[in-house]
Parts: C-alpha cells; structure tokens; sequence
C-alpha cells in the first residue's frame, strides 16, 4: 500500500520499514483519550474523533526534537546525516516559499494505555476537570479503514521515547532505530532524483512524529497516523472530500485538523447482525471516567448518562465511572 504514497522510492525498502514497525508487541487491547467536557459532549453528539497536524501539536518543538534524533544519533554515517540535513533543510525552504505545502501530510490522534492518570489529567483532561475516554484500540483502527476505504493511509504505533543522551527508554518497536537506519543507508546507495528527496523527506517526517523525549514517557502514548497521498494541501479542491474526511482551516493557518467520522455502535460489524444482539462489546468506546475534579458529581453523570443513551444507545452506561484521585 505505501507504494502509492512512495512512488519514487524502492517498494521493497519501504514495505520492509513499515513490515518491521507493524511487529511491535501490543501491550494493551484498550487505549484512553484525555479531554474537556466540551470535546467529550462534541465527540459524543457528531460522533468524531479530531486528528490534529503534526505541525500544530501542544509542543512545538516535538517533531523537531524527532528530527534532530534521527539526524544526531539513530543514523551512523556523518555522509548519510549530512546529505539528510541539506534535504530537510532545502524542502523546508521549498514549503515557506510555496505559502503553505503542509509537512509529509501527518495527522495525530493521540491516546496512553494509562487510564485515570494524575499527570494526564493536569495536561490534558482540563486540569482534573475533563474526561477520559477508553476506546477499544482495534476498533477505532477498524473504523478509520472502514471509513477511509483505503483511500488514505493509516497506521497506529507506540511512540518510541528517547532521553537527553537520545538513548532509547521504552523500545516497543523492536530494532526501531536499527530499522531507520538500515533504511538511509540503503536509500542512498543511489543517486536521488528531486522526487525521491521529497518522498525522504516526507520519511524523515513519520518517523520524526512517532518519536519523544524521555519526560513524557509516563504518558504511554500510542499515536494514530492518517497520511495523505496529495502532493499539495493548499489547494481549496484538495481540501474537501466529503464522503471520507473534511479538512479545514483553522484560525486562517495553513495548518489543518483534521476530522474523522467514526461508527460508535460498530463500524466492522455484519449489517444483519440482530439489533437485539448489539450491546457495549461491539463498540468503539469502552468506558467513560469522568475527571477527579468532578468526583461525586451526580448531576454532571446523569447528565453524560443521558447523552449516552440518546446518541449511543448501545453503550452500557455502567461503564461510565468517576476517577479514583481527588482534586479540590
């Protein structure tokens, strides 16, 4: 499949990175989204999830801090890091003077294998205040292939956490960096045509974007990717495609989020299935924790109990709990 969004590039080099990432060992069937009460009530009425650019993340400097770890450390020949920083360099001119060609087409959904976690809670749950949600984690990749139709190009990874020293601390994807390495030296063996730079460089970015620093590892964080083939995003005609995903504008940057409609009930399941027979097991979502700020408030879970029912009404509402911490 990654043929269509490397065409320049040798298909056994790159089926063999992404062969090598898809082993890594899943160490959770269930994975949980941290978020305001008004994210929550917007998921929950339009049944979406919000993939976010890799350029408008809540840290700046993260994928930066990816690229300089591929480029300083996980590649070992100074020829083959000196050739990827002029690449990097030179395609990142070319997007500022193009006004806007949107770096290697990334879009993040973030999510932990932590449920009710304190940190979590403070930096991404409304300081206590928010919910966390618990999705089941094949099935909301089930549902984005469900929805895409192949039409754009997913993927689901731990992301590798790397400290000052850039040694690697939470090595989930078995020989990560070995891969990515493997993967220049091989690429390079040959003279590149501008299309070929491109397509590394849009390389260059994936991997960046499944890479953090060390003080985030308590997160345990595994990332949605949705990439997209088009060559140029800023063209309005390119901005729309209804029967999939919408892309837009946000605050008149180029940057863009984007949105993507998922089947609450069960996106994957037969069609004939008995409505009967459709309970909580075949859904997306698996529970609902409402934030330690909000412990004991009865009025806000009835509230989400009732929303629950109206717009998803095969979710068992048992499932909804409050956190076990307590913040005042």
């Amino acid at each position: 499949m990654e043929d269509k969004l490397f065409e320049n590039l040798p298909k056994n080099v790159i089926d063999n990175v992404f062969s090598e990432f898809d082993s890594y060992r899943i160490i959770s069937n269930y994975v949980f989204h941290y978020t305001s009460l008004e994210s929550f009530y917007n998921i929950l009425k339009s049944g979406t999830i919000w993939f976010s650019n890799i350029q408008e993340l809540n840290d700046p400097n993260e994928v930066n801090f990816g690229i300089n770890t591929i480029l300083t450390y996980i590649v070992k020949k100074q020829t083959i890091r000196n050739r990827l920083r002029k690449i990097y360099r030179e395609q990142k001119e070319r997007e500022f003077h193009n006004l806007g060609n949107i770096e290697s087409n990334i879009f993040i959904f973030s999510t932990s294998t932590i449920p009710d976690n304190y940190q979590q809670w403070m930096n991404y749950g409304d300081v206590g205040n928010g919910v966390c949600i618990g999705f089941d984690r094949g099935g909301v990749f089930e549902a984005m292939k469900l929805k895409l139709q192949g039409k754009k190009f997913i993927y689901t990874y731990p992301i590798q956490y790397y400290d000052k020293e850039n040694n690697i601390s939470e090595n989930e994807i078995a020989k990560f960096g070995d891969t990515i390495n493997i993967c220049f030296e091989t690429l390079f063996k040959q003279k590149l045509t501008m299309s070929q730079e491109y397509e590394i460089y849009k390389l260059l970015a994936i991997f960046a974007s499944i890479i953090k620093d060390k003080f985030h590892k308590e997160e345990r964080e595994i990332r949605y990717l949705i990439l997209y083939p088009f060559k140029n995003l800023c063209l309005p005609q390119e901005l729309l495609d209804r029967n999939n995903i919408d892309i837009i504008c946000r605050n008149k940057k180029l940057a863009v989020i984007t949105k993507l409609a998922f089947y609450q009930n069960i996106s994957y399941m037969d069609e004939t299935t008995d409505i009967a027979n459709r309970s909580a097991d075949f859904g997306i979502i698996k529970k609902i924790i409402l934030g330690p700020r909000n412990t004991n408030d009865l009025l806000l879970y009835n509230n989400i109990t009732y929303l629950i029912r109206k717009y998803n009404a095969y979710f068992d509402v048992s499932r909804i709990c409050f956190s076990e911490g307590i913040l005042r």
